[in-house]
């Protein structure tokens, strides 16, 4: 198939080798492509019908090619979107896990071991001491 995105040729062995950033434009581009080979191919059955299935055969051979290509096209490239998709978020959390603090933890602790009431009602405490310890230092820097 050719590409208006990548203006190029496209495969499906070479879109596992396409650009990430491109991949989901390319993949809409190949979407829209199969739904316009699938409509055709819907037009093309009807005609069959009512005209005989020999005078569309060599065009739906080619039509169920085309699809065929541009079936393992797209998936080819869903599956490298799905992929980078699940090593970004891994990644993320990964990092907020190295970025966890020790009150993150107690909080997480606190959570889970204190009755709902309580916990919001500390909460509501912390909530409170930061705003005005907040309010305190701004009024100190402001002098």
């Amino acid at each position: 198939m050719f590409s208006k995105i990548l203006n190029c040729n496209i495969s499906a062995e070479s879109g596992a080798t396409i650009d990430i950033d491109d991949a989901q434009d390319v993949a809409n581009e190949v979407s829209h492509n199969l739904t316009k080979v699938n409509a055709r191919l819907k037009i093309l059955g009807s005609r069959a019908r009512s005209q005989g299935r020999e005078s569309t055969q060599k065009e739906w051979e080619y039509l169920t090619n085309i699809r065929a290509d541009l079936a393992a096209l797209h998936q080819t490239l869903l599956k490298r979107i799905s992929s980078a998709n699940k090593t970004e978020k891994n990644l993320r959390a990964q990092q907020e896990q190295e970025s966890r603090t020790f009150a993150d933890y107690f909080k997480d602790v606190v959570r889970s071991e204190a009755s709902c009431v309580d916990y919001q009602r500390w909460i509501l405490q912390a909530e409170i001491r930061y705003n005005a310890n907040q309010a305190r230092l701004a009024k100190r820097q402001g002098l």
